[in-house]
């Protein structure tokens, strides 16, 4: 679309800024602001003024959703359609192409269902393709009408390296997709985004319109017409360009709002040219000549004079060849909402008369569901979900389902699809409802199908550690195994398989080996298989090794199939053991990868926790307190979910930082979420973080928590290394704590144990602080070197605990020098770990004549923080700094108390002058 006729005033600052994002290559900028204030012109000046090596793509939602990713699908569809073959960097995204478009050049494509993480990987393709060496500019108009499934692919193309700047508008109004909001906010996290507010034009700039448009006239009215309406961009333009405000009439009559400036150039129509409007609107954005004939059966001459009517009151343009549509969207809404209740049915059935038998499901759906035909409602919805599921967009399929289900609730396809999609957009209960809906309604006569229905809601419940559920569906699983035909069998294996790995049953092994054998001929499920079995062996200590090993081999499998939960798992099931065994830099390629996973294929739901997890995990390896807690703080405001460990994380680093009625109020809030169960391995850990957290803060008697964490009746017998770390430091927080129980804790461990290889580290802790206490400092000191050899890579606590223990031994036996260099290497760990542990270091360095390093530089703030400053500085409230940045008070809150105790300030207003003097808002 061309730059407006009506003179461009108001938003040369936000111009400016635009174009700088776009010139310095800024990953996102979102223009935001109230419907017609201005978002869409400003990026048709924006476009219009693109230097020529910045390739432009640029596409529009839909309110009415007919296409599935429609901004983006608009964006590229006239490049794909240009194609005369398929490019053969895109040969392995035919599918998506296929789904997406409508058509793939060259053979037709196998049919299969298809991930959104493949979704998400086919647009970036596809934009990689399409923009080619040049750096491009992606323009997505009214993405608040955009869902998750938008939001997901959005995410993959910030975290790609696409040479690409995303500029989105959106209304700033309640309604907007949460997952929308969701990515926003998380954007700003991760790469430079950018957010323009637009606000009405000043009395001044509406003079400047009118001076440009209307002569001199304007000083005269200026403050008048500003008055009269709010300042408000689209309602200004509407009346100039019908000419309502051209200086000479009454300034007492112009209409107040663009809605009843609309409603009154309505009421002059004639019956005919009315009719072709109402028809337009119902139609959707826009309308071709072709469709409107056959809509209307008017001959031409009579449409043609209605459109030129149409088009000269400024209610229609003619955008492209014999293609009408509204002059804004704001305008087709005023022409709907002013038609009668019968009125708008009829028209929407004489719609669904003139659509073709290409029509999208979803605009059949929408017109059935508008005329009341409930036969067309179910057709179109039985017709179009489980394809839209199977082509990786669960939010459009849920939408389907749900429509399909109103009209008849005894569907067993829809019912399912509406399980599945409810379940990957997050919506669990729904998901769990429809779950249990489709096994009643499917009854004993297809054992695949409610194999299928009983996996979805083994998963379910294992999400919300309803162990219960969990335990009922597996069985059912179990029970259904020799009534699935062999061909389906393994399957129906590889389910079982995942839900009992999930639960750590001991029998998850034996299922996972038999669901491997069974998938030897499927590479898919083959795959699956490898994840499961590779899990279960990591819970069993003589073959932990093995299980890593093969989910390596998953990993490297997933990575060229296209399966993106599948990848997600073996990712995240693979950091469960290395983020213990490998070293950082071996581990973070890996994190990397499993959280653009995650986050790309729309699977945060699901795994998202996860990778706060992983990523503060590694931070307490490091000793980088500052980067766990970013980690924690990245996950969101809400709290970590019940079955998870990351809110048992953050309470064992609350511990690290002296906070005991923190640890004690969210291990409440964890066994709230959980229903009062929680799963085996959030159980142990929550009894290990108890157990520390009597014996620090609370005077308990260390046998008795040595009898409590090692009790036969509680303690796993089965267990993965997070378990093994989580008791160790327990172990070893009893024994500093009261060194005459160290060598009971030693052998209540070694029984506990079992030998197991990787436990042999905090064995020799253990021995090591007993020796201590006992007065042998020779025998104690090479013990806690062997016990920094062992595995897991413990926490940086733990591992100064043994470094200082060195010390103290050196010490001991007169080799300060020595001493001083371990007291330094445990200093120096716990630099960035503030708490009792660093203040132990101190302590010990200065006993020993030495002086600890002068700090390092940490006041330097990060770049958000350095945001954040600024607006404190220009006296922004935490909500309004929230609304510029686009993220949440709490997190605000959070911002600037990292900034005060950087600063080493008391106060906003010492922030407000650190800013100024450092010049950060320059």
């Amino acid at each position: 679309m061309g730059v407006a006729a009506t003179p461009f005033v108001g938003r040369e600052t936000d111009l400016g800024r635009l174009e700088r994002c776009v010139g310095d290559r800024a990953r996102l900028v979102v223009v935001r602001g109230e419907a017609g204030i201005g978002k869409t012109r400003l990026l048709d000046e924006a476009s219009a003024r693109l230097p020529a090596d910045i390739a432009l793509l640029r596409g529009a939602s839909d309110r009415d959703g007919a296409r599935p990713l429609g901004a983006i699908v608009d964006a590229l569809d006239h490049q794909v359609a240009s194609w005369s073959a398929l490019p053969d960097s895109l040969r392995r995204h035919r599918e998506v192409i296929g789904s997406l478009f409508g058509r793939a050049p060259g053979p037709a494509p196998m049919q299969r269902e298809i991930g959104p993480g493949e979704v998400a990987d086919g647009v970036v393709a596809t934009l990689r393709h399409v923009m080619g060496p040049r750096h491009g500019l992606l323009v997505l108009d009214d993405l608040h009408w955009g869902d998750a499934d938008i939001a997901g692919v959005i995410d993959r193309i910030m975290r790609s390296d696409v040479q690409c700047t995303v500029v989105a508008s959106l209304r700033d109004e309640p309604g907007v997709d949460e997952a929308l909001v969701e990515m926003l906010a998380d954007t700003s996290r991760h790469c430079r985004s950018e957010q323009i507010w637009l606000r009405p034009l000043t009395v001044a700039e509406v003079e400047r319109l009118l001076r440009a448009s209307i002569g001199l006239v304007a000083a005269a009215i200026a403050e008048d017409v500003h008055e009269r309406t709010g300042g408000h961009p689209l309602l200004l333009t509407q009346l100039l360009d019908t000419g309502e405000l051209s200086g000479t009439g009454s300034l007492a009559a112009l209409p107040t709002s663009f809605d009843e400036s609309v409603r009154r150039r309505l009421l002059g129509l004639s019956r005919t040219t009315r009719l072709v409007l109402s028809a337009t609107a119902v139609l959707g954005r826009s309308a071709s000549f072709g469709v409107l004939s056959a809509f209307t059966r008017f001959g031409e001459d009579d449409l043609l004079d209605a459109l030129h009517e149409l088009c000269a009151r400024r209610l229609l343009v003619e955008a492209e060849h014999d293609q009408f549509a509204f002059v804004h969207a704001l305008t087709r809404e005023t022409v709907e909402s002013s038609l009668l209740s019968r009125e708008r049915r009829r028209l929407h059935a004489r719609a669904l008369d003139v659509l073709g038998p290409d029509a999208e499901p979803l605009d059949v759906l929408r017109h059935a569901v508008e005329a009341g035909d409930a036969r067309r409602q179910w057709e179109a919805a039985h017709q179009g979900a489980m394809p839209t599921l199977a082509g990786g967009h669960p939010c459009a399929a849920l939408r389907m389902a749900r429509a399909g289900l109103a009209v008849r609730p005894d569907d067993l396809d829809l019912t399912i699809v509406k399980a599945t999609a409810a379940w990957r957009v997050r919506h669990r209960d729904e998901a769990a409802a429809a779950a249990r809906r489709a096994i009643e309604l499917a009854g004993d006569g297809a054992p695949l199908v409610v194999a299928s229905v009983h996996r979805l809601l083994a998963r379910l419940a294992w999400e919300t550690a309803d162990r219960a559920t969990h335990q009922s569906s597996t069985d059912a699983m179990i029970r259904l195994v020799d009534r699935v035909d062999a061909q389906h069998r393994a399957e129906v294996l590889a389910s079982i398989a995942e839900a009992t790995m999930l639960v750590d049953r001991e029998d998850a092994v034996c299922w996972a080996e038999r669901a491997l054998d069974a998938a030897a001929s499927n590479p898919e499920l083959h795959a699956v298989a490898l994840i499961n079995l590779g899990s279960a062996l990591t819970n069993e200590r003589d073959r932990r090794h093995e299980g890593r090993e093969m989910l390596r081999r998953a990993v490297a499998v997933t990575e060229i199939g296209s399966d993106s939960f599948a990848e997600a798992r073996a990712l995240n099931n693979l950091l469960c053991e290395i983020v213990y065994v490998d070293e950082p830099a071996v581990v973070r390629p890996v994190l990397e990868r499993f959280e653009s996973q995650t986050m790309g294929a729309g699977l945060t739901p699901q795994l998202g926790e996860n990778v706060a997890l992983w990523w503060a995990v590694l931070a307490e390896r490091v000793g980088d307190q500052r980067a766990a807690l970013d980690a924690i703080e990245w996950f969101g405001p809400v709290e970590p979910e019940g079955n998870g460990c990351l809110g048992l994380l953050t309470a064992s680093i609350d511990l690290d930082r002296s906070r005991p009625d923190e640890v004690l109020a969210r291990l409440a809030r964890l066994l709230a979420s959980a229903g009062g169960d929680l799963a085996n391995s959030s159980a142990a850990w929550t009894c290990a973080i108890e157990t520390e957290l009597s014996v620090r803060y609370q005077g308990a008697e260390p046998r008795n928590q040595l009898d409590r964490l090692f009790d036969p009746t509680r303690a796993p017998q089965r267990y993965m290394l997070d378990l093994l770390d989580r008791f160790g430091r327990a172990a070893v927080v009893i024994a500093r704590h009261a060194p005459e129980a160290a060598a009971h804790a030693a052998r209540r461990w070694h029984e506990w144990a079992a030998g197991d290889l990787d436990a042999t580290s905090i064995h020799s802790h253990l021995l090591a602080i007993a020796d201590e206490h006992d007065g042998a400092p020779a025998s104690a000191k090479t013990k806690y070197e062997q016990s920094l050899q062992g595995l897991p890579r413990r926490a940086a606590t733990i591992v100064a605990d043994a470094e200082l223990g060195i010390a103290r031994c050196c010490d001991k036996l007169g080799d300060r020098v020595t001493a001083r260099r371990w007291a330094l290497a445990a200093h120096a760990r716990l630099a960035d770990w503030p708490g009792p542990d660093h203040d132990q270091a101190v302590r010990l360095l200065r006993s020993l004549g030495s002086r600890p390093p002068r700090a390092r530089a940490v006041s330097i703030l990060s770049e958000r923080e350095k945001e954040v400053a600024v607006l404190v500085s220009q006296g922004c409230t935490n909500a309004e700094i929230g609304q510029r940045l686009y993220i949440s008070t709490r997190t605000v809150g959070v911002h600037v108390g990292h900034i005060l105790n950087k600063l080493g300030a008391t106060k906003r207003s010492e922030i407000a002058a650190q800013a100024i003097r450092k010049g950060w808002a320059s």
